[in-house]
């Protein structure tokens, strides 16, 4: 198949199928690649959070305004995608999370994430499960989110606006003459078809797989990905109704995410070399498991589905609050996107690295408009108030 359009995205995660959908609604002609199925890489594997944004307000700000903007936007453009538990940061008995508290409620003053807090008592009458020793609790706007659900409307939207979107599609070469990459081609593992597509600009939005796109446009190209590993374990039952967060500085094992009739626990952060690495180390299930029991003690009779790993595409070098760290936690969450014709002299090229399933609209939106100024395409933004295919259908069932 031989095809040119203006822009071709590669990637089909959150990122990638927000691009391709923010351009098509304003006119771009755009091509969208993905080498697996739609949120087969990191998207499709995280724990299911919808941001609130208050994980991140001690160490990391400006990710976590962007989550709270953010996730105040999803629920309007995708209902459907949403199942709004609510979140409670547990405040147990130690002096480490009672130290927090002030730190905390202040960066979620800052962030403008709404806060409220329950006394002992409300807090065992909204959740009975949780540890009998929880002092208090605050209530912020968590959630959890079908991150594959989200990116299909993604995709169905940029459809309606002339996407053409493959699967199954692996990048042979980027194509490029001299200084300027013109396009890619690719071969389709599931139907063996050859793709050459042509476009005055290829995204990478590949994720912690960036750095092998990137590596096919010259080898001095290095957008500077770091791969950290997360591991996750689900569990068969549901004895929470809401996000459980651990009210305490960022650690391993301090959330449980409802997801359908059981929970996602999570997760831990290591930095790997190889985004395919998604092994699950020896004895992090069990950590996992043994701090989520401190906030719902009823875990530990909970029998374990799986546990997996999936790899963050985290921004090598940044690093928050002075802190240096083996690990990435202290790593921001935020993103970078770079316009290899003014970094690398490599015009064409653009990659996007960093963020969260969360803040993916968001960046699509940033991505866009650089794309859009170069192809001098003077279109605003609609990606924020026009809602996804099937938001309608969710508020005509829900009566709204």
């Amino acid at each position: 198949m031989d095809l040119t359009v203006q822009a071709l995205i590669i990637g089909g995660g959150a990122t990638g199928t927000a691009i391709a959908r923010d351009l098509a609604m304003r006119g771009v002609s755009t091509c969208l690649l993905e080498r697996g199925d739609l949120a087969s890489g990191t998207t499709g594997n995280y724990h299911g959070l919808l941001h609130s944004g208050a994980r991140y307000v001690t160490d990391d700000p400006g990710t976590a305004r962007a989550c709270a903007e953010e996730g105040a936007i999803l629920r309007r453009i995708a209902p459907h995608c949403i199942d709004d538990t609510g979140g409670l940061f547990l405040v147990l008995d130690g002096r480490a999370e009672i130290l927090f508290q002030p730190p905390f409620l202040a960066g979620c003053a800052a962030a403008g994430i709404p806060v409220e807090e329950l006394d002992h008592a409300t807090t065992l009458r909204e959740e009975p499960l949780v540890a009998p020793n929880t002092i208090r609790a605050f209530r912020v706007p968590d959630a959890t989110l079908d991150a594959w659900r989200l990116c299909v409307a993604n995709v169905l939207s940029a459809q309606d606006h002339g996407t053409w979107a493959f699967r199954g599609v692996t990048i042979g070469a980027l194509l490029r003459e001299g200084d300027r990459i013109v396009g890619a081609t690719g071969r389709n593992s599931i139907t063996a078809q050859y793709y050459t597509i042509h476009a005055e600009y290829v995204i990478n939005a590949c994720g912690p797989w960036a750095g092998r796109l990137a590596a096919l446009a010259g080898p001095e190209i290095d957008p500077g990905v770091a791969p950290n590993k997360g591991t996750m374990v689900a569990m068969a039952q549901r004895p929470v109704t809401h996000v459980i967060n651990y009210c305490r500085p960022p650690a391993d094992g301090d959330i449980i995410v409802p997801n359908g009739t059981g929970v996602v626990l999570g997760t831990t952060t290591s930095p790997t070399a190889d985004p395919d690495d998604t092994g699950v180390p020896a004895g992090e299930p069990e950590r996992l498991i043994a701090e989520a029991i401190k906030m719902v003690p009823v875990l530990r009779e909970v029998a374990t589905v799986r546990s997996w790993a999936a790899v963050r595409p985290l921004v090598a070098g940044e690093e928050r609050a002075g802190q240096v760290d083996q690990q990435g936690r202290a790593r921001g969450r935020d993103w970078i996107i770079i316009d290899h014709e003014e970094r690398d002299s490599l015009g064409g090229f653009v990659t996007v690295i960093g963020g969260k399933v969360t803040t993916a609209r968001r960046m699509a939106e940033e991505v866009s408009d650089l794309i859009c100024d170069k192809l001098g395409v003077d279109a605003p933004c609609r990606t924020a108030v026009e809602p996804l295919p099937g938001a309608e259908a969710r508020r005509l069932r829900q009566g709204g």
